[in-house]
C-alpha cells in the first residue's frame, strides 16, 4: 500500500480528533488546532515475522502482520505505520482501526468493549460478545427498524455524568453475506472489510453526520440461542467478569502495564450500567422479536435505569 504523501486529514472518532495520512472510515472534519492522535508513516525496525503478533516495548504496542505491515501504538497519541509495498489498503485499515486503535483507547485510559451499540429516543444499548456472535448483524437489523448505530464491533466507554456513555465510532458495520442477504443487499456493491473473512462494509450513517456521546442504558451479552428472546440479569462478580472479559483486546492490558486502571473502570461500569445475558432465536427473520424485546426491556422498570445519566456532548 502506498501511503498518502504527505497530506493528512482530520477525523473524529470516539470523541477524539485523529490526524491521519491514511483515509479513515470516520467522520472527516476540517483541520483545526492540535489532534489528540496522529497516524503517520515510518520505519519500525523490531517485530517478529511469524504471524500476526503483538509485541510490547515498554508501554508501546507493536503489531506485526505478514503481508500487511507493522504498526506501533505509543502513549495513546501516536500510531506509526510501516506498510508492506504490496499491502492492500483494506487490510491495513482492518488492523489499524481494529487492534491498533484498540491499544490506543486502552493507553488513553478508556474502556473499549468488543460490541456494537445502537440507540433510539429511550437510550442506547451495547451488544457484546465474541467474534461471530452476531453483534453487527443485530445492530444492522435494528437500524432497519429505525435505531441509530452508534458504534460497530468496538464501543468505547467513558464516564458521562453519574453514569457512562458511548462515543460515536465508524459509520460502517461489518456484515457477512447471509446477514446482507437477509436485508436484501448484494455484496457485489459493497467493499470487502479486508483480511480473510467473507465480510463487507455497509454504511449506516451518512457522510458528515454528527453523533456525539450517547448515554449507555444497558449492556447485553449475546450469550446463546433459545426458543424465545430472554434476558437474565448479571450482578456482582458475574457482571464484572462479563465486562472485563469482553474488553476489546483485553490481552493487551497487562503487557502494557494498564491493569490497575483498567480493572477500576471495569468495576465501575459493571456496578453502574445494568448487565444482562441475552438469548434469542436463531434466524435473521426473528430479529424483529429481539428489537421489540429490547424496547420493552428498556421501558419496563424505567425507574431502575442507572447507566448513562447526564448530558451528552464532547469533553
Amino acid at each position: 500500500m502506498r501511503m498518502r504523501e504527505p497530506e493528512s486529514r482530520d477525523y473524529l472518532c470516539c470523541g477524539l480528533r485523529v490526524r491521519s495520512i491514511v483515509g479513515l472510515p470516520w467522520e472527516e472534519v476540517a483541520p483545526e488546532g492540535d489532534a489528540q492522535v496522529t497516524v503517520k508513516a515510518g520505519v519500525i525496525e523490531s517485530a517478529a515475522r511469524a504471524e500476526a503478533e503483538a509485541l510490547f516495548e515498554g508501554t508501546d504496542l507493536i503489531l506485526d502482520v505478514p503481508g500487511v505491515g507493522r504498526f506501533r501504538a505509543t502513549g495513546g497519541s501516536e500510531v506509526v505505520i510501516d506498510a508492506e509495498p504490496a499491502a492492500r489498503e483494506a487490510d491495513v485499515l482492518l488492523y489499524l482501526c481494529g487492534s491498533v486503535f484498540g491499544a490506543i483507547w486502552l493507553q488513553r485510559g478508556l474502556l473499549p468493549l468488543h460490541g456494537s451499540t445502537v440507540s433510539n429516543a429511550i437510550g442506547s444499548v451495547a451488544f457484546i460478545g465474541p467474534s461471530g456472535a452476531g453483534k453487527s448483524s443485530l445492530a444492522a437489523h435494528l437500524a432497519e427498524a429505525g435505531w441509530t448505530v452508534v458504534a460497530d464491533d468496538v464501543s468505547v466507554i467513558r464516564p458521562l455524568g453519574e453514569g457512562f456513555g458511548v462515543w460515536a465510532g465508524s459509520r460502517r458495520v461489518k456484515l457477512a453475506r447471509d446477514a446482507l442477504a437477509s436485508i436484501d443487499l448484494d455484496v457485489q456493491s459493497l467493499p470487502h472489510v479486508g483480511g480473510t473473512r467473507d465480510k463487507y462494509h455497509l454504511t449506516l450513517r451518512p457522510e458528515g453526520s454528527s453523533l456525539e456521546m450517547v448515554p449507555l442504558r444497558r449492556i447485553y451479552l449475546l450469550s446463546g440461542w433459545g426458543d424465545a428472546v430472554a434476558a437474565e440479569a448479571a450482578s456482582g462478580l458475574d457482571a464484572i467478569d462479563i465486562v472485563g472479559g469482553h474488553t476489546y483486546r483485553q490481552e493487551f492490558v497487562k503487557p502494557l502495564g494498564l491493569e490497575p486502571g483498567w480493572l477500576q473502570q471495569v468495576v465501575r461500569v459493571a456496578r453502574t450500567v445494568p448487565v444482562y445475558r441475552l438469548v434469542r432465536p436463531r434466524g435473521f427473520e426473528r430479529t424483529a422479536d429481539v428489537a421489540r424485546f429490547i424496547l420493552d426491556h428498556l421501558t419496563a422498570e424505567g425507574s431502575g435505569l442507572r447507566g448513562g445519566e447526564g448530558s451528552a456532548g464532547r469533553p
